[in-house]
């Protein structure tokens, strides 16, 4: 008799066009965001938005540590993030060209909108040279809020999906 196991999985299905999200390879964190509404700030495009990042682990209260049940470790949500939709553009256009070439550069582009900062860098680690793998990194500050930055790893697929759901943001914006 055969017996067949099988592994549960969680999936996220989004239905809205102007949301997108940017998981990591080991499956543990996520960088995503909602379009609330678009806005014009000194004849400039605005996309107001909502961005959450989010990461898990091990739980640390357990006495048997598994890999599998992984517990919130930090869930950020930043509600009212201002992003140039210029920038935007320019994030869809380089991930396009990241996606196509045979030998990848790095990613970068910044937002600043007011009192608000967003840096993201996809690329080989800035930090530290110990970890081969191609990550996200994340930096976000404010007037209220110094700088938050997170970095995870990503590969080739996590890119894809992003710059599926990131395109349809732009074109559903335009």
């Amino acid at each position: 008799m055969e017996v067949w196991r099988v592994r549960k999985m969680s999936a996220q299905v989004f239905e809205s066009p102007f949301q997108w999200n940017l998981y990591s390879s080991n499956g543990r964190s996520s960088f995503s965001g909602t379009i609330k509404r678009e806005l014009r700030l000194d004849s400039e495009e605005i996309l107001l938005a909502e961005i959450s990042v989010k990461g898990r682990w091990i739980d640390r209260a357990e006495r048997e540590i598994s890999f599998i049940e992984l517990s919130d470790e930090y869930h950020v949500t930043l509600s009212q993030v201002l992003l140039q939709k210029q920038s935007v553009r320019q994030l869809v256009s380089q991930l396009a060209g990241w996606l196509g070439s045979p030998t990848p550069g790095p990613i970068e582009v910044s937002s600043a909108v007011q009192d608000q900062h967003l840096d993201i860098y996809i690329g080989p680690s800035r930090w530290t040279k110990i970890l081969p793998d191609v990550r996200l990194e994340l930096r976000y500050s404010s007037m209220e809020f110094e700088s938050g930055v997170w970095s995870f790893p990503i590969d080739q697929s996590c890119i894809r999906i992003f710059f599926d759901e990131l395109s349809a943001v732009v074109s559903a914006s335009e």
